[in-house]
């Protein structure tokens, strides 16, 4: 494939990047678009295919930043999070990128004394929305004007492809209290209270057990509830730092939308349905640190106790800049769950996703960029791709 991946900046607050991919056999004449292997996204057959072809041509469009009195991103979005991250947590809206494309969006706005945060993960088929409401009750007030009280709702309409058989949907009360915010150290206390549960538009299909809950209006509300306090931020503009404690009660699903949600939500809409699970308590701790023009490396654990199929895991992110060393770049997420498997001679790719890019820099304003992917298909197949391609910066 051959990519043109060139970025705009239209004054301070607007942002364009673009993706434009040609997939060519090698064979046929580059002007010879029918023989494109992505022909259809060059079509621009009607209006309608038009409007979508350029659409899909958006990387990300960015217009001033969150925690601005107004602010608006669109494409193919990867670190959605809402509040504290209880629920919504570094969501990928495509996470296949690029044999997945989307056209995504989040917006808010923030007035000082409330503010409101929506997402959707495809403007043309929204599946996954999730908004947040919030407001400062203490404003004006020294120490305490930060002090963000918040109601936040998520919903999955379509997480086992059964269109509403079921519908995931979980609502929660958020409070984040900022105690320090400057360039030098930031510390941000939070705690999170939510529910969980399942709408069914064809009520004669839900399982038979499942969860205990309340019925209605064709809603299961399971009983579950999942609370959560800890704080985070960073220190000396270079580590990243971040703790929490859970309590989840009768399998309630922390985190329930990360990075790898799309990839996995068939099994985890399961957990949601699954009858009569124990509590649980779990442990997170995050660190990490940030270079200027370097590079970032994050590690996170995550340790459960008492439940009744502890999920403890590990997470690992490191992204280098482009050229700060030599001519080569990576870009590396993994995350595996029952971390001790290591221990005992498992493979690493079991109970695991792995997202690896390494790019060469052939010049200036073009990479060489080969990328591995481990990941699992709607029916919970792991499956691996491999992925090379050429891309221009403008």
């Amino acid at each position: 494939s051959l990519v043109f991946a060139p970025e705009f900046k239209f004054g301070k607050w607007v942002t364009l990047g673009m993706y434009i991919p040609i997939y060519y056999d090698g064979k046929s004449s580059l002007t010879d678009v029918d023989q494109w292997g992505n022909k259809d996204e060059w079509s621009f057959s009607d209006g309608n295919d038009a409007v979508r072809d350029v659409l899909s041509k958006i990387r990300y469009l960015k217009i001033r930043e969150k925690g601005d009195i107004f602010f608006l991103g669109l494409g193919n979005l990867n670190d959605i999070t809402m509040g504290s991250g209880f629920t919504v947590d570094t969501f990928d809206m495509a996470p296949l990128f690029p044999s997945q494309r989307v056209v995504g969006i989040e917006g808010g706005f923030d007035i000082v004394s409330a503010g409101w945060y929506i997402f959707a993960n495809d403007l043309y088929n929204p599946e996954i929305i999730g908004t947040r409401f919030y407001f400062r009750p203490l404003f004006g007030m020294p120490g305490l004007g930060k002090l963000e009280v918040a109601l936040e709702f998520v919903f999955d309409r379509n997480p086992t492809g059964a269109e509403s058989n079921p519908m995931f949907l979980a609502f929660g009360l958020n409070v984040l209290l900022p105690v320090v915010d400057n360039d030098t150290m930031s510390m941000v206390f939070f705690a999170d209270i939510a529910k969980q549960g399942v709408y069914y538009k064809d009520w004669d299909t839900h399982p038979v057990p499942w969860a205990d809950g309340t019925d209605l209006f064709g809603m299961h509300l399971n009983d579950n509830y999942g609370a959560d306090i800890g704080f985070k931020g960073h220190f000396a503009k270079f580590i990243l730092y971040g703790l929490r404690y859970y309590y989840l009660h009768s399998g309630y699903v922390a985190s329930y939308m990360d990075r790898m949600y799309l990839v996995n939500r068939a099994a985890k809409i399961q957990q949601v349905l699954a009858p009569n699970l124990e509590d649980a308590h779990g442990i997170r701790l995050e660190a990490g640190f940030r270079l200027d023009r370097l590079l970032e490396f994050k590690l996170g654990f995550y340790k459960e106790f008492e439940g009744m199929d502890p999920q403890d895991r590990a997470t690992m992110e490191l992204k280098t800049q482009r050229g700060a060393f030599y001519k080569f770049w990576v870009h590396a997420l993994y995350e595996k769950k029952y971390i001790d498997e290591l221990f005992y001679g498992e493979n690493y790719k079991v109970n695991a996703v792995m997202d690896i890019r390494i790019g060469y820099m052939i010049s200036e304003n073009a990479d060489l960029i080969i990328r591995k992917l481990i990941n699992y298909d709607q029916d919970g197949n792991q499956q691996t791709q491999m992925f090379l391609e050429t891309s221009l910066i403008f």
